[in-house]
């Protein structure tokens, strides 16, 4: 009966430490964008509709960001990099000089949630990445960039009506 205490007891800690060498070498190796979604798969990113091309070329930054998020559902690259240039042109973009007709408090206000998702993976700490909350803060980067093109889709479509 001891020798099997015994024998419990240290199987458990050998379980602990394996463990903990699992969680070191995870984060230490790049992560890729696409590994924080269910077999890879990133949801559906919304497009621009192409009909009105030209109203949208009147907000060249959110051009640039829409290229950005699209280049990271299909590249493998390190998702930090991908992070980084996503905080970079929000940055770029001043909600007082949204121009218009996108100046509306339904994109002033999509665009400011996506700004705060953005910002707030972006400051996260690398022994966060393996989290779930790291993880949803990632969909929700999709779901709230998803919000905004429609309703600039939206937008569009109600002023060339």
């Amino acid at each position: 009966m001891r020798y099997l205490v015994i024998y419990l007891t240290l199987s458990l800690f050998a379980c602990k430490d394996e463990t903990k060498t699992n969680n070191i070498s995870q984060v230490n190796r790049e992560i890729v964008f696409k590994s924080f979604f269910d077999q890879g798969i990133i949801p559906e990113i919304l497009q621009l509709d192409s009909l009105y091309n030209s109203e949208f070329e009147k907000w060249t930054e959110f051009i640039s960001l829409s290229a950005i998020l699209n280049d990271m559902s299909e590249d493998d690259k390190n998702h930090r990099i991908m992070i980084s240039s996503l905080s970079n042109k929000l940055d770029n973009i001043e909600i007082d000089k949204i121009p218009d007709p996108f100046n509306t408090p339904p994109i002033i206000g999509r665009t400011k949630v996506l700004k705060t998702f953005v910002e707030k993976i972006s400051l996260s700490s690398e022994s966060e990445f393996s989290s779930e909350e790291y993880s949803d803060d990632i969909k929700k980067i999709i779901v709230s960039f998803n919000a905004l093109v429609y309703q600039l889709n939206a937008r569009v479509k109600e002023i060339n009506f």
